[in-house]
């Protein structure tokens, strides 16, 4: 839709609502301290595009992807609803990525974006992946990290986590074919899926996630 272009001024899209993908793959926003607040109700795509200056996003979607996205200065990502793909992605200066509990508001008339195109979904914010991060600049807030994949990424001891992240947890129960009982903790999703590939016998890996699928390219 608008790849490969240019914004040198404000990309606001104050109150557009996308009722497809909202496609901005590869392009450069060299001088714009706003995009959205956006509504999409299904995909927006921000892979391989280039944030020049200090930047909020605002985006209420079924699907976000970074893949590849540069950001080359601080930036703020308010999201709703959306499985955001972080894959690759660059980060040179701060960035922060967090949960927006209540609707965007208009930048004018202070009234609420509608979302009638994500109507029955759950508002709350899962991260899909880090894989080929460096870590060190990011910061996630109250985000679903249960499915979310790390390997690949670096600096994931610098990688800042607060407010109501949540990760994954070893299964509950007790299953009586093979009797054992998992001390309750948070662990990642590559756990849940090397527990299910190495296990010998399938009932051994019951309670524990098979991989779900990446999101598209």
């Amino acid at each position: 839709m608008f790849g490969e272009a240019s914004f040198s001024g404000d990309a606001g899209f104050d109150m557009t609502v996308f009722s497809d993908d909202a496609r901005f793959r590869g392009v450069r926003f060299e001088t714009a301290p706003h995009l959205g607040p956006l509504v999409c109700g299904k995909r927006v795509h921000l892979d391989g595009a280039v944030f020049q200056q200090p930047v909020t996003v605002e985006v209420a979607a079924r699907q976000a992807s970074c893949a590849r996205t540069r950001w080359a200065s601080t930036a703020t990502l308010q999201l709703r609803y959306a499985e955001l793909d972080l894959r690759d992605a660059v980060f040179e200066y701060p960035v922060v990525v967090a949960a927006r509990p209540d609707p965007f508001l208009s930048a004018g008339a202070h009234d609420p974006v509608p979302e009638a195109e994500l109507s029955g979904q759950e508002p709350g914010v899962r991260l899909a992946s880090l894989g080929g991060v460096d870590a060190a600049h990011l910061a996630l807030h109250d985000i679903d990290l249960s499915e979310c994949r790390f390997a690949g990424a670096v600096h994931l001891d610098q990688l800042r986590v607060d407010g109501w992240c949540t990760f994954a947890t070893t299964p509950a129960g007790w299953n009586p074919r093979f009797p054992r009982r998992w001390s309750r903790r948070n662990t990642l999703a590559e756990e849940h899926h090397w527990r299910v590939r190495a296990a010998r016998h399938p009932g051994r890996a019951h309670g524990w996630a098979l991989p779900r699928r990446m999101l598209p390219d």
